[in-house]
């Protein structure tokens, strides 16, 4: 632990060499070289405390505290001592005059602005902690528990996809297939190196912002500005050859049309055969149409399909070949892959020149225009599926521990037999649950016919009693689906709340703490919006209402079924806000089956926590599968 606390005050001094900082209190005297190499050193040496780790079979301590919730205390703090600046909070020591005090005023906003700028995403992030994040802390812990080191990697990896701001769309394929080139002209910019040799060794991160300008971030977590025209110096395998500058990550803003629609583009690096690709939502295999055609592709076009990223192969150079050629390669590739998938990849021909504009235009919107329109659903489907085989994967690691693993029987056998048997009980329980869901298109064409006829039969009690001569059904239509759809969600608050105490009675009959578990600590449940319903127009009190409401309900009824658009209108929002009350349900039931696990861990020991941890990460598998 000293070790590492030295380490990490070496890289913290390194850190100051790039901060740029005005009031530095430690003289910037390192070379370059010298950064680089203690940067290489530090890193070696954290490879020889993770091998000694893993060899002695020792358990790493968890973290003593939150990153997040550091950065707040300290991003605070740094607002309370501006604040403090305030010309009200030093009149007691310092008198100023009129025009100090206004030059203080816009010195203090000048230095406020940037620091609620930096605030204002770690809140949001902290707001926004749902279950999602929750699921993937229960991983790491239980990596942690288990000594699963080897998981740590994807489990960052697939922490940093899941907080990207957008659909990640990552450019893969052969070196010299004309990767960098197709995102240039697809970005608008010559922004990425290119050439005849193999160019990119990193991967560069390309998003919107409003100019154009990025940061490259080092294995020593040192961090500096890049501009557009020092990109190569990182990137390119001329100026960084075999990444010697130990560079993790290479993000860059651009304020391109195609990226303001919530897009993330990756330039990868030449993909050979047995490398794992990136980790993206739709993946842009990139073949060069006028080379051999030896397919060696297939195994990437297979892994991404697999992890359940969308595949699109785009043939790249297509304007150098005839007509004739166009469509023989076509066919060819084509043939290849579908004796592969079942589900065949869409193939298009491409060109990053300016020779033949038909070809890019073509798949920019057969392929690049459906993406988008389809982003939310891709991103969704890629997380799910991403999520269900990293846990798959931890749920064997843990298996083949609990087969091989001998430990002798003890005194708390019994107890932790006792464990097993409640949490299988529970988690097979909230299993019944999740796949109890009900049809959400039923469910919205019944309450639609209850709200209707509720608000028929309270508008001609009002006619009657009020005498108005035209009543306005649309307020009331807006309370009446407010008011059932607020009972329907408080109806599934109940039933989750039944559930836990159910798993709490199930562990009561084993020693240790209660479980608690509570809807109020689960992100807000799904509220009604009646701006989503449709209009409705005011209806005049007819002659025969004065016969009694019978008549103006009759007279209702017979005004509102001659127009079947409400009905229609109002069964698809009652259906929308059932839809999204169903995956909130979903969410709050993964996280009662892992603080469920959890509880259960806690209580057993030995080779029975291997157990416990592994029927909860199998639970935890069919539930994200399910929902994929």
């Amino acid at each position: 632990m000293q070790l590492d606390d030295h380490l990490g005050r070496l890289t913290y001094l390194l850190a100051l060499q790039s901060q740029k900082s005005p009031l530095q209190t430690w003289y910037a005297d390192i070379t370059p070289l010298q950064q680089r190499r203690l940067a290489q050193d530090i890193q070696r040496l954290h490879g020889a405390m993770s091998d000694i780790l893993g060899r002695h079979g020792l358990a790493i301590p968890p973290p003593s505290g939150s990153v997040l919730q550091a950065c707040c205390e300290a991003v605070h703090q740094a607002v309370a001592a501006v604040e403090a600046l305030t010309p009200g909070s030093q009149a007691a020591r310092v008198r100023s005059s009129d025009d100090t005090e206004a030059e203080l005023r816009r010195i203090i906003a000048h230095l406020l602005a940037p620091l609620d700028e930096m605030l204002r995403p770690l809140e949001q992030h902290d707001a926004n902690f749902h279950s999602d994040d929750r699921n993937l802390e229960y991983l790491f812990s239980i990596a942690r528990a288990h000594g699963l080191s080897d998981f740590y990697a994807p489990l960052t990896a697939l922490a940093d996809h899941e907080s990207a701001p957008g659909l990640v769309i990552a450019m893969l394929g052969l070196s010299n297939a004309g990767k960098s080139s197709l995102i240039n002209r697809l970005v608008g910019v010559q922004l990425l190196p290119v050439g005849v040799m193999p160019t990119s060794v990193v991967p560069v991160h390309i998003s919107y912002g409003a100019r154009a300008c990025g940061v490259v971030r080092l294995s020593n977590s040192v961090s500096e500005p890049v501009m557009p025209g020092r990109l190569a110096a990182f990137a390119s395998d001329r100026y960084n050859p075999g990444n010697e500058k130990l560079v993790e990550r290479l993000s860059f803003e651009l304020p391109s049309q195609h990226l303001a629609d919530g897009i993330v583009l990756i330039d990868s690096p030449p993909w050979a055969p047995g490398m794992d690709p990136p980790l993206c939502d739709v993946a842009l295999v990139v073949i060069d149409a006028t080379g051999p055609l030896t397919m060696s592709e297939i195994p990437l076009v297979d892994a991404l399909t697999e992890q359940g990223s969308q595949a699109i192969v785009l043939l790249n150079k297509a304007d150098r070949l005839t007509d004739q050629q166009r469509w023989d390669i076509l066919g060819y590739v084509l043939e290849h892959l579908g004796t592969r998938h079942e589900q065949q990849p869409t193939v298009f021909l491409t060109s990053a020149g300016d020779e033949d504009s038909a070809l890019w235009h073509d798949w920019l919107q057969r392929g690049f225009a459906p993406c988008l329109e389809r982003r939310e659903a891709l991103r969704q489907t890629s997380l799910h599926t991403k999520r269900a085989h990293l846990s798959r994967a931890m749920a064997l690691r843990l298996a083949r521990l609990n087969r091989t693993d001998s430990s002798p029987n003890t005194e708390t056998s019994h107890e932790n037999e006792a464990i097993l048997l409640a949490q299988r009980e529970g988690l097979d329980l909230l299993a019944t649950a999740s796949q109890s869901m009900g049809d959400c298109d039923l469910e919205a064409h019944i309450q639609a016919a209850r709200i209707i006829r509720q608000v028929v039969n309270n508008a001609a009690e009002l006619a009657w009693s009020s005498g108005e001569t035209t009543l306005e059904l649309a307020p009331m239509f807006a309370a009446s689906a407010e008011a059932r759809m607020t009972s329907v969600c408080h109806e599934v608050m109940r039933e989750l709340e039944l559930l836990a105490l159910q798993c709490s009675d199930l562990l009561a009959r084993t020693p240790g703490p209660q479980f608690r578990w509570h809807v109020a600590d689960l992100d807000t449940a799904p509220t009604f919006d009646p701006g989503n319903l449709p209009q409705t127009e005011a209806i005049a009190r007819p002659w025969s209402a004065s016969l009694g409401p019978w008549a103006f309900r009759w007279h209702l009824r017979w005004s509102l079924s001659r127009d079947q658009r409400l009905l229609i209108g109002l069964e698809a929002a009652l259906g929308e806000d059932l839809k999204q009350l169903q995956d909130w349900r979903q969410r709050a039931l993964v996280d009662l089956s892992n603080a469920f696990s959890q509880a259960c861990a806690g209580r057993c020991e030995g080779a029975a926590r291997i157990g416990i941890d592994l029927a909860g990460l199998q639970a935890r598998y069919h539930s994200i599968a399910s929902n994929a």
